[in-house]
């Protein structure tokens, strides 16, 4: 995590990961400055699942009902995205992703 963290430092002020019941790893990313969104959530949801997917699917292996949170803050807490990842988006992004 100190890796990923020293990575994205111009990006991000923090970096927690934590988990959530049931089977929920919650990954929260609080931003250094500022930002508005220029995505929608559905294309966030899609690029974290094309993302994500080889690391989810190695999860779901071991744990079948396995979901992703994604949070991502305003340096004033304020949320910009709260995003679950379940294995139906990781399905979708893979299924839109084999199609182009």
């Amino acid at each position: 995590m100190e890796t990923t963290k020293a990575s994205f430092k111009d990006t991000y002020s923090d970096i927690k990961v934590t988990a959530e019941a049931p089977e929920t790893i919650v990954y929260t990313y609080i931003y250094k400055n500022k930002v508005t969104p220029t995505v929608s959530k559905e294309e966030m949801i899609n690029q974290l699942a094309l993302g994500t997917a080889a690391e989810f699917n190695r999860f779901t292996s071991i744990y079948p009902n396995f979901k992703e949170r994604y949070i991502y803050l305003n340096p004033d807490n304020s949320e910009i995205f709260n995003l679950l990842i379940t294995q139906n988006d990781i399905d979708a992004a893979s299924s839109s992703s084999d199609s182009e």
